[in-house]
């Protein structure tokens, strides 16, 4: 029993000085990446049937696209279906 908390100590106790390792080697992203702006975020009330208060939903300019063109789609399938059988 002793013999395992003191590797357990060991290990822990090594721990910081192998990533201080990795971090010294490993080079800073703003000098590795270029610098990208941050996206925007577009905040919208979501209202839910049945609910009085909206819920902000925070998503940026593509997410919202996104979420369009999948509720457009889900929408136009399930007014197809009745076509299709």
């Amino acid at each position: 029993m002793r013999t395992i908390l003191l590797a357990a100590a060991a290990l822990l106790a090594s721990m910081p000085a192998l990533a201080q390792d990795q971090t010294a080697t490993a080079a800073p992203a703003s000098l590795t990446a270029p610098a990208q702006a941050p996206k925007k975020l577009i905040c919208r009330f979501m209202t839910h049937e049945g609910t009085l208060v909206g819920k902000p939903v925070c998503m940026t300019k593509e997410g919202w696209e996104l979420a369009g063109y999948q509720a457009r789609k889900e929408f136009s399938d399930f007014q197809m279906r009745h076509y299709s059988r």
